[in-house]
């Protein structure tokens, strides 16, 4: 008698044990980084949406991005009008950029260059993804109108700085057929930024944020 209550519980236990170490494997061990966010899972509520924006405006703020001692991001649009001037031993790259003997070589150059497509891309990404958020639509509408005037603005910078520009109105990857763009014809451009212009009026912004 005893033996075979022995028996039923052994069994009872090693049946228990291996129901726990199955759930345990599948479920418990399964682990997900919150940081590792990846296009196509962050799109998905209107918070992101909020942040996506956020995120293309604080990218904005700081286009060229500086370039070394002494140097902040406005002087690459003061210097070449020959309006000023500066001397400092400690950076040669903004030395060069007074002296007008700068190239796509040029810090500041290449962080203007660079900043002002990460503000892009952002914006391009916004447009491309926000639609298909389930959201309130005066909101969806405000920040997709936003972002085309982010990159209108942008793309008026890119213009007048160096004229023919790549003109990229999609997200691109490493796949992406057009990776390495060509410049386009800057009346391409200038048409393209009054669209934006004109589908962020209509797309009814208030005067000021709400945040003030």
């Amino acid at each position: 008698m005893k033996n075979n209550i022995r028996k039923q519980i052994n069994k009872m236990l090693g049946f228990s044990v291996l129901l726990i170490g199955t759930v345990g494997c599948s479920d418990f061990l399964d682990e997900q980084d919150p940081s590792n966010l990846q296009p196509e899972s962050f799109y998905t509520t209107a918070t992101q949406a909020q942040a996506a924006i956020a995120a293309t405006y604080a990218d904005a703020r700081f286009v060229g991005d500086g370039a070394g001692i002494f140097s902040s991001n406005w002087q690459f649009l003061m210097a070449p009008t020959g309006t000023t001037t500066t001397e400092t031993a400690q950076n040669s790259d903004l030395n060069n950029l007074y002296s007008l003997s700068y190239d796509a070589n040029t810090l500041h150059v290449r962080n203007w260059w660079r900043g002002i497509y990460k503000v892009i891309a952002n914006a391009n990404l916004v447009l491309e993804n926000v639609p298909e958020i389930e959201m309130d639509e005066a909101e969806k509408n405000r920040i997709l109108g936003e972002a085309k005037f982010l990159r209108a603005w942008t793309y008026f910078y890119a213009v007048r700085i160096w004229g023919d520009v790549p003109l990229i109105t999609l997200p691109q990857s490493a796949n992406s057929e057009d990776f390495f763009p060509v410049r386009t014809p800057q009346q391409e451009v200038y048409a393209q930024i009054v669209t934006d212009l004109t589908e962020a009026e209509n797309a009814g912004l208030p005067w000021t944020d709400e945040s003030g």
